[in-house]
């Protein structure tokens, strides 16, 4: 798995991007002035697992917006007091990740992308750490002001290798890492979407920034780099 290069712009996670501050991941996370990237336009045309571009099929982006929308966690829909703590804090050794995570939301089928170069994103919508289901996070790859950000080594993490995740009561969480992998934007289905974001039947969490090249032209990088790891039961 090569390292991610460098981007220019920074707009989004899983669809295209557009020139600006900071982008990293799985859905169209766009710079912070546009703030939100549509699932939907994932498979757009220029698209980084977050982008925006061409539109699908009326069913295929149906499908891919019900992802967005679809809770990963446990299946605890109610009170959010009874849920788990939400994670505050991301520690990965080999990546060289220590950084606090920020909530962050699923708006209109839109991924919000991180507020900065160094902080994660974590999904108000999917799982929490102390549940089961799919713990969905988000960061920059780069940032236009600060170079390579808080995802930068993503791309070098192997099998088994551990990310360690703490929610705000203190309560820690190890994951092992179970795949690396590099998806085109501009070929990415429902089905793939559903399996990178949707829910999971055991506790999982996947990691999501932007890789491949970037297109100056477009203003985005053309593929989308996600991490799945299982959690670790101690």
């Amino acid at each position: 798995m090569t390292r991610l290069e460098r981007p220019v712009d920074g707009s989004r996670l899983l669809g295209r991007s557009i020139p600006h501050k900071g982008t990293g991941n799985l859905s169209v996370m766009r710079p912070r002035g546009v703030k939100r990237i549509l699932l939907a336009r994932l498979i757009l045309m220029s698209t980084m697992l977050l982008g925006v571009a061409t539109t699908l099929s009326r069913d295929a982006m149906a499908q891919a917006e019900q992802v967005s929308f679809t809770p990963s966690g446990s299946g605890q829909t109610g009170d959010v007091s009874r849920r788990a703590p939400p994670p505050v804090t991301i520690q990965i050794d080999a990546a060289g990740v220590n950084s606090p995570v920020e909530t962050s939301e699923i708006i209109d089928g839109a991924l919000a992308a991180p507020s900065g170069p160094w902080v994660v994103a974590w999904y108000l919508q999917s799982a929490r750490p102390g549940e089961s289901g799919n713990v969905v996070m988000g960061g920059h790859v780069d940032y236009w002001t600060v170079g390579p950000a808080v995802f930068s080594g993503l791309g070098t993490l192997t099998e088994g290798e551990e990310i360690k995740v703490t929610d705000s009561a203190g309560n820690a969480y190890t994951y092992a890492v179970e795949w690396v992998r590099v998806y085109p934007v501009a070929d990415l289905t429902p089905g793939q979407l559903r399996q990178i974001v949707g829910p999971t039947e055991e506790p999982s969490l996947t990691l999501i920034t932007c890789g491949g090249v970037f297109d100056p032209d477009r203003g985005e990088y053309l593929m989308r780099l996600v991490v799945r790891a299982a959690r670790v039961e101690r």
